[in-house]
Formats: C-alpha cells, sequence, structure tokens
C-alpha cells in the first residue's frame, strides 16, 4: 500500500536526509537500494525522481529504520562508523552491513540494537 500524499513528503525529506547519513557511515549506492528496497539504479535519488516516486509503506518503514540505524552508528562510532560497518562483530558473527543484508529483518533487528547501545551511554 501506498503512503499518503502528506506521509509521503515526510519520507522523501527523510530518503533526502539519508543519502548524507549513509554516505557517512560507508554504504554503498547498491546496499542502500537493497535495503530500502528500491529498484536497482535508482540510489541516490534525485529531486527530479522524488517528484515521481510513491513509496509504499514497507519502504517508508525501511528507509526509517535505515536513517535510525546510520544515526545510531554515526552517535556511537562517530568517524569510526564505516569501518565498523565493515568488520565482522563478534555478536552478531558477521559485520554490521552483512547483518543488515542478509536478514529480511536484519535493519529493524539492528535498529533495536542501537537503540538499545546509545540509551546506555
Amino acid at each position: 500500500m501506498m503512503v499518503s500524499c502528506i506521509a509521503r513528503l515526510e519520507v522523501i525529506r527523510m530518503v533526502m536526509c539519508l543519502g548524507d547519513l549513509a554516505d557517512r557511515v560507508g554504504l554503498k549506492a547498491s546496499e542502500v537500494e537493497r535495503l530500502i528496497a528500491v529498484r536497482a539504479g535508482v540510489w541516490p535519488l534525485s529531486h527530479a525522481r522524488c517528484e515521481l516516486w510513491w513509496p509504499t509503506e514497507f519502504q517508508a518503514e525501511r528507509a526509517m529504520a535505515l536513517l535510525e540505524v546510520c544515526a545510531g552508528a554515526l552517535a556511537l562510532m562517530g568517524h569510526e562508523a564505516p569501518l565498523w560497518m565493515r568488520t565482522r562483530n563478534v555478536g552478531l558473527g558477521q559485520s554490521p552491513i552483512s547483518f543488515l543484508l542478509s536478514r529480511p529483518r536484519g535493519i529493524l533487528e539492528m535498529r533495536d540494537i542501537l537503540v538499545r547501545e546509545v540509551g546506555q551511554c
């Protein structure tokens, strides 16, 4: 189901912020596309593409979760967030980016983990 017109504008604003955060944590365009479930080859979304894009509720939820994961990683790791995303994590059994990409709910699980970790700091 597509999001409403008002929610669409909020999602588009959020996705525009996501581009910068994803770059700062070292996510590749193809990884962002997979994580927020957009067609291959459209990331980063330009303003012109956003005018035509009507995100589904699923895409909106995943984009918000990815934004929170990127923000949490930056809050906890700072400038080392890109290295952390690619380095094997003992608790996860793989790198955080592999965890996100290999599990259907990985992005939501990672968001919850990072929210707990940021809350403990």
